[in-house]
This record gives structure tokens, sequence and C-alpha cells, in this order.
């Protein structure tokens, strides 16, 4: 009987872990996409100032919207918000 507590609680914590390191690999894997629009962003600065300013204020707003849902723990609905976001 202690055997198997031991196994159920060792599997909860490695169940909890998981889920931790998951939500992990999704916010780095949003952090990327932010990255990446940046980096798009930064190759057009050749563009017409007002434009750039536009697409600059669309991506931090974009991002704090994708930092709302992770705090929420909203990982899907933030990997959602940016899908198609085109830059």
């Amino acid at each position: 009987m202690l055997v198997l507590g031991l196994n159920d609680e060792l599997q909860d914590a490695g169940a909890a872990l998981t889920a931790v390191m998951r939500e992990q690999i999704e916010g780095q894997t949003t952090l990327e996409n932010i990255d990446e629009a940046i980096d798009t962003l930064n190759v057009q600065t050749r563009m017409c100032p007002t434009d750039f300013v536009q697409k600059c204020l669309r991506v931090l707003g974009l991002a704090n919207r994708v930092n709302e849902l992770i705090e929420k723990r909203k990982s899907y609905a933030a990997l959602r918000a940016l899908d198609g976001t085109p830059f």
C-alpha cells in the first residue's frame, strides 16, 4: 500500500511538471514568433515612418495581448492570437 501511495504521488508530481514544461515551451514559441515579427519590421525600416510606427504599435499591442493570455494560462488562445497575423 505504501508503494502504491508513493507511486500515485510521483505520478501526480510528474503530471504537474509536464504541464508546466509544456506551458514553458509554448511561451518560448510565442516569444520566438514575436522576435521574428520584430525582425520583419526591422527589415522594413525603409518604409514611410508613419507606416512603420503603425506596424510597431500593432506588434506591441499583440505582444501585450499574448502576454496577458499567457499570464491567465491560456496558452492555446495566445497561440491562436498569433496565428495568421500578417506583419
